[in-house]
């Protein structure tokens, strides 16, 4: 990759891929200052999917929003991939999201009216490439995730767990550094859950990428290499899943 944006060809492999350290959030309510994140410590690695659990409201999808570029911190250090997003201008944090950070969310956001592969190729229309090179690309990266005979339907004519698979087919077809997954088994029972997270391991998760989940989701807990917990805009502990031991942050 040679646009100043990519940070793949920047960052050796040896590196953590997401490194945050003493990082705040405050929102400003209007009467006063809301903290959503109180001195946050926090690590991912290549190679491994890391979980960030805890209950509704405790910062976990702010800390994602933060790492992501998405929000601006209030204080503290956040690298990502090397880079630190939040000293970059505007449009140099959008062209780094948009090569480097794959999305998948608890609500699919699927473009109704697009094809299962269409949908799969925005990420790649959106960086210039011709369209029917991004489709064939999208479909390709559909059949890692188990549809490669369905690229031609409609979100309507697929089911939950379907276009899920097409969402997460969609953060991969980039082949970003970094995935972030907010929640993605939420509007899933819990069948169709486990085997979203299945293709997440078996697809997204390699030497060259982290993949981290935002869940309060206890039956995806065994998914994960790590699993950092958060309560009241904190990490409390890092610790192995189905391990005893906490590592206390």
């Amino acid at each position: 990759m040679t646009d100043q944006a990519g940070a793949r060809s920047a960052s050796p492999a040896s590196l953590p891929a997401v490194v945050c350290r003493g990082v705040t959030k405050s929102f400003d309510t209007g009467d006063a200052e809301a903290w959503a994140l109180r001195g946050v410590d926090f690590e991912a690695r290549r190679g491994e999917m890391m979980l960030l659990a805890g209950p509704s409201g405790c910062g976990k999808t702010t800390l994602l929003s933060v790492i992501a570029g998405i929000l601006d911190r209030t204080a503290g250090e956040v690298s990502v991939l090397g880079h630190d997003v939040h000293a970059m201008s505007p449009s140099r944090k959008t062209a780094f999201r948009r090569e480097n950070i794959g999305f998948v969310f608890q609500q699919y956001n699927l473009v109704p009216s697009l094809t299962a592969a269409e949908n799969a190729a925005v990420p790649l229309l959106l960086r210039g490439m011709r369209r029917h090179e991004a489709v064939d690309r999208a479909k390709e990266t559909l059949a890692s995730v188990g549809l490669g005979e369905l690229t031609g339907r409609l979100p309507t004519q697929l089911s939950g767990g379907q276009q899920q698979r097409v969402a997460i087919a969609r953060a991969l077809v980039g082949r970003p550094g970094l995935l972030v997954c907010d929640e993605p088994t939420a509007a899933l029972d819990g069948t169709t859950g486990a085997q979203v997270m299945e293709t997440l391991r078996a697809s997204a998760v390699g030497a060259d990428r982290c993949v981290i989940v935002v869940t309060h989701d206890p039956r995806v807990f065994r998914f994960g290499d790590r699993m950092s917990e958060m309560l009241d805009g904190r990490i409390t502990g890092v610790r192995v899943p189905g391990a005893t031991e906490v590592h206390h942050a």
